[in-house]
Parts: C-alpha cells; structure tokens; sequence
C-alpha cells in the first residue's frame, strides 16, 4: 500500500513539474520569437490563459506586452499592455491603480480604432468605479460600452467575442438594475438577455454568470422552487467546465438560494465551496460575495464563534483592500458575533469601524443596538467599580465613607469641569490669538505686493483685471440662462465659456432634464463657478471635466482635473474654503466627496437629495461635450 501511494504521488510530482517546466519552455520560446506585431499577439493569448490561474507569471507577460508594444510603436499592443495590468490590478481589489491603467488603455484603444476593445475597457472601468462606490461614474462608463457594442451588432464583423462582451454588459446593467436602482423585474429581464447572448456563443463563463443573476431575482421574488432549477442549471454547466472561478460562482448562486429560503445548515456546506475555489482563482472580488454571503448564513443559523474566527482570519489576510462596501459588511458581522458572545467593547469598536467605511449604515436599529452595547459595557465597568468598593466599605462604617467619598467626588468632578473648561479657554484664545496674526500677516503680504506692482508700473493691469473679473462676477450672480432654461444650459454655457487652451473644460449629461427651486438652482450654479474656479486658479491643469447626472429625486455633480492635486496647491488667498463649502451643501440636503491626491488631479463628487425641489420634469438623455 506504501509502494502504491509512493508511486501516486511521484508520478503526480512528475507532472506537475512537467506542467510547470512545459509553460516555462513555452514563455522562454515566445520570447524568443522576432520583436513584430504577430509576437504581441501570441504573448496576449498565453496571457489569456495564465492570468487567472498564475496572476503573477501574467503580469510579467503583460509587461512584456507593453514594453514591446511601444517599441513598436503598435498602439492596439500598447492598449492591450495597460488593460491586462489593468485587470490584474482589478481582480486583486487595487481598483484605483486599475482605474490608472484602463485610462490609458482607452487612450490607445482610441488611437488604434479598436471598438471591440474599447467596449472592454468601458466595461472594466464600470466595474472599476463600482469597486470604489462611484455608481455615477460606473453607469456612465456602462451605458457607454452597451451604446457602442449595440452599434456594432449590425456590423457584420460582430464577433463572438464581441457577442460575450453585450452579454456582459447586460449582466453588469442587472446588477445596477438590481443593487443600486432595486428594481428586480427589469434586472431579471436584463439577466435573461445576458443569458440569451452568452448562449448564442456559447460561452459556459457567461451562461452560469446570468444564471446565477437569474437565480438571485427569482430567490428575491421568492420563487425559491424556480430559483434552485436556475441554481442547479449553472451548477451542472460549471461542473462540466471545471473552471473554479465559474464552482465558486455557481456554489454561492446554490448557497444563495438556500440562505433566503431559511435552509441555513443545508447552505453551509455549497457557501463553504464557493469559498474554497474563490481562493484558487486569487479573484478578491469573487471570494468577497461568497465570504459575505457565508458570513450571512453563519450568522442566520448562530454559529457565532465560527463566525468570528472566519471573520478574523478574513480581516488579517483582505483588510488592506480598498473595496469599502466589502470591510463595512465584515466588520458589521463580526461586531454583530461579538456582541452576541458578549463581547460588548470589541462589537462597539468593530461596528463603529463599520461606519467609517460605510456612512449609510448609520441607521435607527444600528444606533440602538451600538447604544445598548455601549451602555452594558459602561454597566459592567461601574459594576465592577462598584464590587471592589463594597470590598473596602465592607471593614468601614458604610454610612459614613459613603458620604464622604460622595463630597469628594463631587468636589473633584467640579475641579475637574473647572480645569476642562480652563483649557478649553485658554486654547480656544490662544487659537484666536493665532488667527488674528495670520490674518494681520496676510494683509500686510497684500500691502506689500499692492505697493510693489504700483512701483513697477502694474496698476493699470491689476485695475483692467479687478474691472473685468467684476463684470464676471455680475454676470455669473445670476444668468439670464439659468432663470430661462435651468441648471444644463447654463453649467454647460457657463463650461464653453470659461474652456481656453490653457484649460479645456468639458461637460456631461445625463438623466432626464428637470427644473427645481429657483434658489436650489443658483446655489448648486455658484458652487460649480466656485469649484472650476479654484481649478482654473489654483490646480495647473489642462483639463477639468463637470459630469451632470439627475435621477428621479436625486442630482449629482462629478468635477475631476488633471492637476497637482491639493498638496502641492498654493493656499487660496479668498474665496470658499473647503469646510465652507461642506454647510453650504449640507445646508441644500447635500453631500460632498473630495479625492486629491497629490500629481493625481482633484476629483470632487456632490449630491442632492432634490425630493421636495422639483418644478416641471422634460424627458431628456444626452450626452454634450
């Protein structure tokens, strides 16, 4: 029996190293092979297969892809190079150096006339953006790759490739149909069209990908019988293929089904398989649902200690990902486990954790159950306190050192508000002290500077720009376009305006086009003027873009440049700050994200909660540049 295993696993060695000693030769041989176009191409089909299974080994192929590519001068190659490191980047959870790569792969892509790769790119840096919680951003990159390949369908050089790239795109237009806009009969109609095309090539990844999106719907609708046949269907198509990114897609899609029925133990086992082949794929995205889901079903059938050793081990090995919405939920079930086993102050820490990351967890249930947690563990401290006190009072006249201890603890807290509130005076003088040095120093920076332009002759200058950034100033107050047409035409007059060849500003639009509060309209109006004007001041950039987007009862604005970011900005000398700017759109139902890394430009997202603000409703879709 030794003799037996002994030979099993030499000769299993042997292949292996036979295996891996075979790829090697392969590379080494592609390689070797003359620096033309027809090389690339072979390079990106080796890379095709290994980048799932052999991440890093793809990475050095798609390297060597770019770094041939611009040799060649091959623009299709060099897209090609950005949108492999691109992917890579993707499915490791590093979806901001993603983003970088795909950029430029559209660029080249642009370059080279490449449609079909264009509409990958499109696609990928959707996904990119949703990885990040940017769904403006993701939709519109979204509608833009479904726009192009629906296009391209007529065409009779419409590929099978292409052909998987709609299907797709209609699965990831589910997806947004399903998560963001929670409309599921449009998302069901949207996976049967997914599944329709994955079909028509016959491509096993996308038939269990929109099955599994078929089988979440009708699991939601509560059609749980119908649900497990769309289940078991993709699980016998990812069977048959023995990819593990599709077992793991297809385990979870079944664990799914069995976790909103209530079959908690029954689910278990599928949830822990999806895990398992989430891990050989290194596909953080796919390991992510799956871990997520388990979570849910450990948690649903009270498993809580296996819950929180999962969740541990999760957090150390995945907690530097920057996929927020992931770390929310899994600091959000291991406060939960941890509050159930009585472990009040890490539940508090980790479900405060939960909405560092995630604001919209801040709801009722939740504050009530961090409250109820806070308050049994300050129960617990003052009980013990109060046991160690009544172990001393125990050998004292009780009566007596009670009052006592009362007078002096009272005393101490009245010492103790009074040196508080001291401090707090003496800083809050001192700061004010600071402020009024700074701002005496910067008038007398601004005397100076006024004498020094008088001596050299620039008054008139400086006179001629004070009369014409007046006339700016009067004229943006309030334009006529705004009162007439509302917030598209006049952000999209006001960005051809201002565009020069200094700085090219371009305009998008999206939604259907809606009138609102006249006051709402200047508001939103000035703080746009004020935002492209910092740019145009302040950010040494060429390029700015403003992105409009109103859905049903909400309004969005992205404004993004390709400046020095706001560490290497000189300090504004008037205008708006940026804590300034925060009341005032809080102060319109609004919230505000800033993103300014330095050499990476500012990229600053606002959003209206616009329910009560509406006129008159025009439909519009349009896109202007």
């Amino acid at each position: 029996m030794k003799r037996i295993l002994i030979c099993f696993v030499s000769l299993f060695l042997f292949f292996a190293c036979s295996t891996s000693y075979s790829q090697e030769k392969s590379i080494e041989e592609l390689m070797a092979l003359p620096n033309d176009t027809a090389k690339v191409s072979k390079l990106s089909v080796h890379y095709d297969g290994i980048k799932r299974k052999e991440p890093q080994k793809a990475r050095e192929l798609a390297n060597a892809i770019l770094d041939l590519s611009k040799k060649l001068q091959y623009p299709k190659g060099i897209a090609m190079g950005y949108a492999d490191l691109g992917f890579l980047d993707a499915i490791a959870g590093e979806n901001r150096r993603a983003i970088g790569y795909y950029t430029e792969a559209i660029n080249y892509y642009k370059k080279a006339n490449d449609n079909s790769g264009l509409a990958v790119c499109f696609s990928t840096m959707a996904n990119a953006y949703s990885g990040l919680g940017k769904s403006d951003s993701s939709t519109i990159y979204r509608m833009a790759a479904i726009s192009l390949l629906e296009k391209m369908k007529a065409s009779p050089s419409f590929s099978k490739k292409d052909t998987r790239m709609l299907s797709l795109q209609y699965y990831n237009t589910a997806v947004d149909y399903a998560n963001v806009l929670k409309n599921d009969d449009k998302a069901l109609s949207y996976y049967k069209k997914s599944e329709e095309m994955a079909r028509q090539c016959n491509d096993t990844t996308m038939i269990v990908t929109a099955l599994n999106g078929v089988t979440r719907r009708l699991a939601s609708k509560e059609r749980f019988a119908d649900a497990l046949v769309q289940a078991l269907e993709a699980l016998r198509f990812a069977k048959a293929s023995g990819d593990p990114f599709l077992l793991s897609q297809a385990y979870h899609g079944y664990a799914t089904v069995l976790d909103v029925s209530g079959k908690f133990v029954e689910a278990v086992e599928p949830a822990q398989l999806a895990i398992r082949y989430a891990e050989q794929t290194g596909d953080f995205s796919r390991f992510m649902v799956s871990a997520t889901t388990y979570s849910h079903i450990l948690q649903q059938k009270g498993d809580y200690k296996t819950l929180k050793a999962f969740l541990e081990k999760v957090l150390d090995n995945r907690g530097k990902k920057d996929n927020i919405e992931f770390l929310a939920d899994m600091y959000g079930f291991l406060g939960d486990a941890n509050y159930k086993l009585g472990n009040y102050k890490q539940a508090y820490d980790q479900l405060y954790q939960k909405l560092v990351f995630n604001d919209s967890i801040l709801k009722v249930e939740n504050n009530r159950i961090m409250a109820d947690m806070e308050f049994r563990y300050q129960t617990a401290q003052k009980e013990k306190a109060l046991s160690q006190n009544q172990l001393e009072l125990a050998q004292k006249n009780l009566q007596l050192q009670k009052n006592r201890e009362y007078i002096y603890y009272t005393l101490a807290a009245l010492l103790v508000a009074l040196l508080v509130a001291a401090l707090f005076y003496i800083r809050y003088r001192n700061k004010k002290r600071i402020h009024q040095k700074e701002i005496q120093s910067l008038q007398q920076q601004k005397e100076i500077q006024l004498l020094q332009a008088l001596m050299q002759g620039e008054a008139l200058q400086i006179l001629n720009e004070a009369t014409v950034e007046v006339r700016k100033t009067s004229h943006n107050l309030m334009p006529e376009v705004l009162l007439q047409h509302g917030l598209d035409k006049a952000l999209r007059r006001y960005c051809n305006n201002i565009s020069s060849a200094s700085l090219q500003v371009h305009y998008y639009f999206i939604g259907e086009e809606q009138r609102y509060v006249g006051s709402f309209e200047l508001s939103v109006y000035r703080i746009v003027q004020e935002l492209l004007n910092n740019i145009f001041k302040h950010s040494r950039a060429t390029e700015a873009s403003v992105q409009l987007s109103v859905q049903e009862t909400m309004l969005s604005i992205s404004i993004e440049d390709n400046g020095i970011g706001f560490a290497k900005q000189p300090a504004q000398n008037g205008g708006m700050g940026l804590d300034s700017l925060k009341h005032r759109i809080h102060a319109l139902n609004g919230n505000i994200e800033v993103n300014a890394e330095t050499g990476g430009g500012v990229n600053a997202y606002l959003e209206f909660d616009t329910t009560d603000l509406r006129q008159k409703s025009t439909r519009m879709e349009t896109m202007a540049n």
